[in-house]
């Protein structure tokens, strides 16, 4: 058998088409960025901090409500992964932060 001493190096598009089209995906990337948030925003549902780490502020009380509803359910509604997806314009929401997931996977300290 051959290993590989290469990991996969994801890229955001590639992150971005799997959290749009599979819901694990959207589940870790909402789980990633959640985590990524600091302490003081996670428990006011709030982005505080310009770190380039977690939410955006107009997605943090939305975004942090479904994480937590995911942690304590272990699943979304269809009508939930919809809307953590998308914006009510129809604008994409989550795949928007698919660099910086992307460097999360890829091992790279966000500052």
């Amino acid at each position: 058998m051959i290993v590989s001493s290469e990991t996969k190096k994801w890229t955001s598009e590639e992150i971005a088409d799997r959290i749009m089209n599979d819901d694990r995906w959207t589940y870790r990337a909402l789980f990633a960025l959640h985590k990524n948030q600091t302490e003081d925003e996670r428990d006011s549902k709030e982005t505080r901090h310009k770190n380039g780490r977690g939410f955006m502020p107009q997605d943090a009380k939305w975004l942090s409500f479904m994480a937590e509803t995911l942690q304590k359910i272990g699943r979304l509604t269809p009508n939930q992964i919809n809307r953590v997806r998308f914006r009510k314009s129809g604008k994409p929401r989550l795949s928007r932060y698919a660099k910086q997931l992307a460097n999360y996977a890829n091992g790279k300290e966000v500052k």
